[in-house]
């Protein structure tokens, strides 16, 4: 199905949700207008197999990430050019609950746009401990900033980066630890187990992470937890600079590095995302350029068994 061109920029998540009335499971993502860039919700019903647009949320534009708060409740990050940065909570039925802005920036949709020119930051949002921190990764008068807000949307702490630097990503352990990527100036740096500090200001180098010399710096680095069989996993993967996708395996329960592998061939790969599926395997989303001068869609299924054969 192709929507309408009225349509633009679909952000970088697709959530779930059951819809009880037609007892159906339909998929949803956050899309803009390309009049004003509004933030809409469309809707994919899978048995009906349409697209289509369900809610607009007038005054939040150029939406940045969107994911789950918990099952039932949903955060939207965007960028508003009066105020910048704005964090929403939206409730089961996609309503809007509550929004909050954190920072009153001039011309707020230019600094993005620069910004985007010279690099490639992951914006995203989520949340831990059953809901009870939020955090966005999004640009502010600080430069890229890693923020922690309570469940009302209100800033505990923050991780400041500065120029090309910043987190990639995050994954919050069970025990109160978590784990990071981020970049600070050309160098790809990984830390694992940190205690996450919600009410701490730091800047990203007090992360102290591990060196990741063979990494591309401006492209994706992502990272999951995983279980197989029953021992739990975080698996850390890139981009090298020589074009494959690196994957690390650390044991969830006492954080040290168990296996390491590699994705790719002779042409280059960009690690896009990484997801586990229901049966204890892998699928990873990839772009290849073939010969050089094609660009292609890559998806790889790892199965649990060659997963498993891997790690012992």
């Amino acid at each position: 199905s192709t929507m309408s061109s009225a349509y633009v920029n679909p952000i970088g998540n697709i959530i779930q949700n059951r819809n009880n009335e037609e007892d159906q499971l339909n998929y949803y993502f956050v899309a803009s207008t390309l009049q004003d860039t509004t933030a809409v919700l469309v809707e994919v019903k899978d048995l009906e197999q349409t697209v289509a647009p369900v809610r607009t949320y007038t005054s939040y534009r150029r939406p940045l990430a969107f994911g789950y708060l918990n099952p039932d409740n949903y955060l939207l990050l965007t960028n508003n050019d009066t105020i910048g940065t704005v964090l929403s909570k939206i409730q089961n039925g996609f309503a809007m609950e509550w929004a909050r802005a954190f920072d009153e920036l001039q011309n707020a949709n230019a600094n993005l746009d620069a910004y985007l020119t010279a690099n490639n930051p992951q914006f995203f949002v989520g949340a831990y401990n059953n809901g009870a921190t939020l955090y966005f990764n999004s640009l502010r008068q600080d430069g890229l900033t890693f923020t922690y807000t309570n469940d009302l949307g209100i800033e505990t702490g923050k991780i400041v980066a500065g120029g090309q630097s910043g987190i990639n990503s995050i994954n919050a352990y069970t025990n109160g630890t978590g784990a990071f990527n981020y970049t600070i100036g050309n160098n790809g740096f990984f830390t694992n187990q940190v205690p996450l500090s919600n009410t701490a200001s730091l800047n990203v180098n007090e992360l102290n992470g591990e060196l990741q010399p063979d990494r591309q710096v401006r492209l994706n680095a992502v990272s999951n937890l995983i279980t197989l069989t029953t021992t739990p996993y975080l698996l850390s993967a890139f981009t090298t600079e020589d074009g494959r996708i690196k994957l690390s395996f650390y044991d969830s329960n006492g954080g040290e590095i168990t296996a390491i592998d590699y994705l790719g061939g002779n042409d280059p790969l960009e690690v896009v995302k990484i997801i586990s599926t229901e049966d204890q395997g892998l699928v990873i989303l990839a772009k290849t350029i073939l010969g050089g001068v094609k660009e292609r869609i890559n998806l790889f299924k790892i199965p649990r068994e060659e997963l498993v054969d891997f790690v012992q």
